[in-house]
């Protein structure tokens, strides 16, 4: 189910997370009072006080209970993204042949330069991971491997990463520190999943939540 985000407390912080899970890293800008139109259906959030490093706006703190709030639709938030070179450590992002919003190769930035990963050992639990961090939840997640999204190119930052599918980053799984970079891998064998169902955020127009 798709829903809004309420402006009480809406900022800058909240704004950062929301572009950054869409691969915004430039400065963003709030909106509020529902500046891209008024949404429907159920408003989940309310109050959102995130600190801007956080993979999801589910993983930032609020005050009430998802989907039980007092505002109206009247006041939808909303944001404007800025594109900017450059990515943080540890955020994902799905691209490649083929590739949508929820589909994709997946790339994992490290010192601020994008890498693939590779599929020894990729299997639900990765790819549960990785659908988490891009705001999937309770849903569908499915690995790929063999290139299925098409190969990537530059450094192959893992393999082997033995995830349990509860933490909130590849690079947090037992053996993301003592292979990033240094693989014996082909782009050949470059990792995809694809995330559906359960909690998402979805854009419409510019960036906006609805």
């Amino acid at each position: 189910t798709w829903g809004t985000v309420c402006d009480y407390g809406w900022g800058t912080n909240d704004a950062v997370v929301v572009c950054k899970q869409f691969g915004y890293y430039g400065p963003p800008t709030p909106y509020s009072g529902g500046y891209f139109g008024q949404g429907t259906g159920i408003i989940l959030f309310s109050d959102l006080n995130c600190n801007g490093i956080e993979s999801s706006l589910f993983s930032c703190l609020f005050s009430s209970s998802i989907g039980h709030t007092t505002c109206t639709h009247s006041r939808d938030a909303g944001v404007s993204c800025l594109q900017q070179d450059g990515c943080t450590t540890g955020d994902v992002r799905l691209v490649g042949t083929g590739s949508t919003i929820s589909q994709g190769r997946v790339e994992l930035c490290y010192n601020n330069t994008w890498g693939t990963v590779c599929d020894d050992s990729w299997d639900i639990n990765e790819a549960i991971v990785v659908c988490n961090q891009l705001g999937y939840y309770n849903g569908t997640a499915v690995p790929y491997n063999k290139a299925y999204f098409g190969q990537g190119s530059g450094i192959i930052l893992l393999t082997g990463l033995g995830c349990s599918d509860r933490e909130s980053s590849l690079l947090l799984c037992p053996n993301a520190n003592t292979v990033i970079g240094d693989t014996n891998c082909h782009h050949s064998q470059d990792v995809g999943v694809n995330c559906s169902h359960g909690y998402a955020l979805n854009m419409y127009k510019e960036c906006n939540i609805s």
